[in-house]
């Protein structure tokens, strides 16, 4: 009985420590291909590179998340015409050309890319929102996160 009641409170103590929580790997090599990926910034402190990547990932995760949407609503080849455009200021004779390989006019795609700006803006607005205690918060992690992306690369 003395060995089984010892036995019973280790296992007791074990749950404490976490001993039902589900243990995970780490993988490495995925580590590695990312942050052997990332460019170099020299001119940045160990805090200012890790807020850039941290929003370079937000922006990165968001973009996925519209991927996805797109992809599952049938509007992939859309998202992937749109994709390149979301962050920079399109010409007006690549959007002629992008519109007619798609079907659409010129307008039509100016309008899908502005909302498409739109609801990335929303996610990321969602995202940094489950970043800050408060809501008033919001806006201001949000000009810190632009901030850090003015000239790095727009996400994949």
């Amino acid at each position: 009985m003395r060995h089984f009641l010892a036995n019973e409170w280790r296992k007791t103590q074990a749950a404490k420590r976490g001993g039902g929580a589900v243990i995970e790997s780490l993988d490495w090599q995925v580590a590695d291909k990312r942050f052997a990926s990332e460019p170099a910034a020299p001119g940045l402190t160990p805090e200012q590179a890790f807020d850039r990547s941290w929003a370079l990932g937000m922006i990165e995760r968001a973009t996925e998340e519209m991927r996805a949407s797109y992809g599952r609503s049938g509007r992939g080849p859309l998202f992937e015409a749109l994709h390149p455009l979301i962050f920079g200021n399109p010409v007006e004779e690549s959007l002629a050309a992008q519109a007619a390989a798609l079907g659409m006019n010129t307008h039509a795609l100016t309008m899908a890319l502005h909302r498409l700006r739109h609801r990335l803006g929303e996610r990321l607005r969602a995202y940094v929102a489950e970043t800050v205690g408060s809501g008033a918060e919001v806006d201001e992690e949000l000009r810190h996160l632009i901030t850090y992306c003015g000239d790095a690369p727009a996400p994949r």
